[in-house]
């Protein structure tokens, strides 16, 4: 019992956790949305997978941007145009011959805010570091899309004026 209990307690200390990030926007606005990660430092973390969903009436997922992130100049897959993928279903792959090291933004993931009010989860999946180690503890986070009312003069934020 006492062994089963260490274990386990290894097993949770060896986790690295991933938080997306809740965020809003404008309708019609781009979003980089952080795929934020724990210390990677001496992990031999050299590559990792994943997959990301969301509400496509609120958002749809457009691509990643790695500029700025730990995972800036590797090499990086993401597929949200070949079937089961979408604008709703993205995966993300990526592997380095140098394992990556310190803590912060892994990889942005865009989306575009879509013409509707509301709000989505933003919902990790199928998470891997290497081929399963270290072990991944993973936070979802949201979209929400917010619409302002109309002024007296016809526009509001992220209202285009009207042309007569």
């Amino acid at each position: 019992m006492l062994l089963a209990l260490i274990i386990g307690t290894a097993v949770l200390h060896s986790q690295i956790a991933v938080t997306l990030t809740s965020i809003s926007g404008v309708p019609g606005s781009t979003l980089k949305i952080p795929v934020n990660v724990a210390d990677l430092t001496g992990k031999d973390v050299s590559s990792f997978e994943f997959v990301v969903s969301c509400d496509t009436t609120v958002v749809r997922l457009s691509g990643i941007e790695q500029k700025g992130t730990l995972s800036q100049g590797l090499t990086m897959f993401a597929n949200n145009r070949v079937r089961p993928f979408g604008p709703g279903r993205m995966k993300i792959v990526c592997a380095s011959a140098e394992p990556l090291s310190g803590s912060g933004v892994l990889v942005y993931i865009t989306a575009n805010v879509q013409k509707k009010g509301g709000s989505s989860p933003l919902q990790l999946s199928d998470f891997l570091f290497n081929t399963g180690t270290p072990s991944a503890s993973t936070t979802n986070g949201a979209v929400k899309a917010t619409v302002t009312k109309v002024g007296k003069t016809g526009v509001g934020q992220g209202a285009t004026p009207r042309k007569n």
